[in-house]
């Protein structure tokens, strides 16, 4: 399999995959408070980084300092707070969980399995990652649920939603080829883009309809239903949508953009039109040749966007406003974000 060069930060970023959580409500009008949960670490005097949630202001430590842990995705469900990621396991390689601060370890011995993205439903607990051997799989309630790779020499899954009884994946399948874009509804694939170095990233499931964030061939993109929109197509460009969210006919997908000559931009499309997240960064932090949006929900009338800066600290932005959460005097920071409206 041969990569250009223009998407090894695509092909890393979707690794860290998705750790947003949105509610799927498609008509949202009424502006109210709302509480922001931001999933992230924070660096240790020893330098060791350590899992940990923010709720609004006020951190949240879910594991000790002693060896390294993180924390890249959290959802909020009838008032509890569940968080994924990892910490060490004399097991073996996986994944935890925590639900209020209480970890479930889903590990497989020898064998390093990963989990990226996480849904609740009824109590119910679902984790989309890789298995065993490196198949895209899910997990739920910690147990593996792989799903049908066959045909392809390995695939990886970003992205998970549940509707009803119905599971969906979404995540690339590796081929000769190349990288393809995938989405798999109760453990069954289908070719979201038949186009080589095409991901998927995200998924939301509103009013019935399957909207699914992530890149065609260097150019961020989403699916509708099957129908894909190109986001950018300039000459020399290379952008990756990586969180999605709907309101009402608008379409909402952040993630980030390159210019030739210039570090990734941190960016947001509203119905394909972009906006560049730079200049509202610039004032307060360094840009990361890394950085990107990651997550973006609608809670009422406001727009919520989390951004990921690495040790810089923990930001998001609010109606085009950023805000930094947590102490700047420490190094921190966050991946996934949950908005819950009071």
């Amino acid at each position: 399999m041969q990569f250009h060069k223009k998407n090894f930060l695509i092909f890393v970023a979707i690794t860290i995959l998705s750790a947003c959580k949105k509610d799927n409500k498609a008509n949202q009008v009424k502006s109210s408070p709302a509480d922001v949960y931001l999933a992230g670490y924070i660096r240790a005097a020893n330098s060791n980084s350590v899992a940990s949630y923010w709720k609004n202001d006020t951190l949240h430590e879910l594991a000790d300092s002693s060896n390294n842990s993180s924390a890249w995705a959290i959802v909020v469900n009838s008032n509890d707070v569940y968080v994924l990621g990892n910490r060490y396991n004399p097991n073996g390689g996986g994944f935890t969980y925590w639900k209020n601060g209480v970890p479930t370890d889903v590990n497989s011995g020898t064998f390093s399995i990963s989990g990226r993205s996480m849904a609740v439903q009824n109590g119910n607990v679902y984790v989309a990652g890789v298995g065993l051997n490196n198949p895209a799989a899910y997990w739920l309630n910690g147990t593996e649920m792989p799903l049908n790779t066959s045909g392809y020499h390995g695939a990886f899954a970003s992205a998970i939603a549940v509707n009803g009884n119905d599971v969906y994946v979404v995540g690339y399948a590796i081929t000769n080829a190349g990288v393809i874009a995938i989405l798999w509804k109760n453990s069954i694939p289908t070719v979201l883009a038949n186009t080589t170095n095409s991901f998927a990233t995200d998924i939301i499931i509103s009013e019935n309809d399957i909207y699914v964030a992530g890149t065609i061939s260097g150019s961020a993109a989403y699916w509708k239903n099957g129908v894909a929109k190109i986001l950018s197509q300039n000459s020399g460009v290379i952008s990756s949508a990586y969180g999605i969210a709907v309101n009402g006919t608008d379409v909402y997908l952040t993630g980030y953009t390159t210019i030739p000559g210039s570090n990734p931009i941190p960016t947001l499309w509203k119905n394909g039109a972009t906006e560049y997240l730079t200049n509202q960064i610039a004032a307060q932090v360094s840009i990361d040749p890394s950085s990107y949006g990651e997550c973006v929900n609608i809670v009422g009338n406001d727009l919520y966007i989390s951004g990921h800066f690495y040790d810089q600290g923990n930001y998001y932005w609010k109606d085009g406003s950023l805000l930094q959460v947590g102490s700047p005097s420490r190094v921190e920071s966050t991946v996934g974000m949950a908005v819950v409206q009071h």
